[in-house]
């Protein structure tokens, strides 16, 4: 595995450990379906949590995060999230949040975390 998938990884565990320290509960990591994958899906206080996290180098910040997921990336996910939904019927109640969440790479941390960066469902 390269460098970026092994920081990929990080940025990710970095994100599920922040969501665990809010009370969240990880319900899977990197889910994938025909028509896209999702980095963390958490259950928080019985509220889905779709997050897409994306690794910046210090040098590479977008404008406060707004840029990182575009509007096909944003279909993409909602795509995905109805497909998750589809095959989880036990979560088709619960309200959905589709967060991005940006992580440093040096130091690694977690740099920005929006919460309903985009709606969909």
């Amino acid at each position: 595995m390269g460098t970026s998938y092994s920081f990929g990884q990080a940025a990710e565990q970095v994100v599920a450990t922040y969501l665990q320290s809010r009370g969240g509960k990880i319900l899977t990591r990197r889910w994938l379906c025909k028509v896209g994958e999702i980095d963390l899906i958490a259950d928080l206080g019985g509220e889905l949590h779709f997050v897409e996290v994306k690794g910046r180098s210090g040098k590479n910040w977008d404008s406060g995060g707004l840029e990182a997921v575009g509007i096909t990336k944003q279909r993409k996910l909602c795509r995905a999230a109805q497909v998750f939904l589809q095959a989880h019927p036990e979560y088709q109640s619960a309200a959905c949040h589709f967060d991005v969440a940006l992580v440093c790479k040096k130091p690694l941390q977690l740099q920005l975390y929006l919460e309903d960066a985009f709606g969909c469902l």
